[in-house]
This record gives structure tokens, C-alpha cells and sequence, in this order.
């Protein structure tokens, strides 16, 4: 079967995100263009349940993580875990470069099911 879905298999034993960002993706991937892909996480679990891209084609991951200070951190408002469960923010240039990456939470359990960008101020991050 020459199917796009036989081309990706599923990483075993890893712990992270995989991020793929495509450009014109139609719900079998044909036709689509990579722009980039890139990996982001730590040994434990991560999960992504939001993404959005601003005009300037930045790109923005929302979504949780059980490392407790092992999640990969850059420019971070919160560099540390503060608890079991922590939501977490990245942000990713054009080209696929970590701009920032932080925890956000207490002590309690925090997560992120969406994210939005404030067109009035796009420069922000």
C-alpha cells in the first residue's frame, strides 16, 4: 500500500514532542510542504494540545509536562517546575529555533488545552 500514513511510524521508548510544521497539509498530507521538524521534551511525559502561528510565521506549543526541571527551558519566565503536573509555552521562529520555552504553574496541577495571539500586539515573546 503506497500510503503517506506508512511512511511515519510511531517512536518507541521516547519521551517528547515531535513537531512537524507542514504548509498546505490536506487531511492525507499529500501536496504538503515541510517546513521543519523539531523535537522538544524531556524523559518523562509530554503532551502538545495546542498550537498557533502569527503572521510573522512564529510558532506557538501549549501543553503539559510531568518533568519536574527537566523540560528544556529557554529565555523561561518559570525555569523550574512547581509541581507534579506543569503546563508549559514555547514559542519557535520560521526556521524552527527555540525562541522560549517555560513552565507555568504552582503547586497544584496545571495544563494548557488551547493558546491565542493578541493581533494588537504581535510583538510580544
Amino acid at each position: 500500500m503506497n500510503d503517506m500514513a506508512d511512511e511515519f511510524r510511531p517512536l518507541t521508548g521516547v519521551s517528547g514532542l515531535l513537531l512537524l510544521l507542514c504548509l498546505g497539509c490536506g487531511p492525507d498530507l499529500r501536496g504538503a510542504t515541510l517546513v521543519y521538524s523539531t523535537f522538544l521534551g524531556g524523559p518523562e511525559n509530554d503532551s502538545a494540545y495546542a498550537i498557533a502561528m502569527d503572521a510573522q510565521g512564529n510558532v506557538y506549543v501549549a501543553g503539559d509536562t510531568s518533568n519536574t526541571n527537566s523540560f528544556p527551558t529557554l529565555n523561561a519566565l518559570q525555569p523550574k517546575s512547581a509541581g507534579d503536573l506543569d503546563l508549559f509555552i514555547a514559542k519557535f521562529n520560521p526556521a524552527g529555533g527555540l525562541v522560549f520555552s517555560t513552565y507555568l504553574g504552582g503547586s497544584g496541577v496545571e495544563f494548557a488545552n488551547a493558546i491565542a495571539l493578541d493581533r494588537c500586539r504581535p510583538g510580544i515573546g
